[in-house]
């Protein structure tokens, strides 16, 4: 049971490491959604 729990774990996140974000609605910028969002800030 347990390494089945792993391996699902696994999963999801090899699944979440390949989705794409979408991109923004028309008439916003991606620089100024990734400030709003802190994305890039160390």
């Amino acid at each position: 049971m347990i390494r089945r729990l792993l391996a699902h774990h696994a999963e999801q996140s090899r699944q979440a490491a390949e989705r794409k974000a979408p991109a923004p609605a028309p008439g916003y910028r991606q620089e100024t959604m990734d400030v709003l969002f802190g994305k890039g800030i160390a």
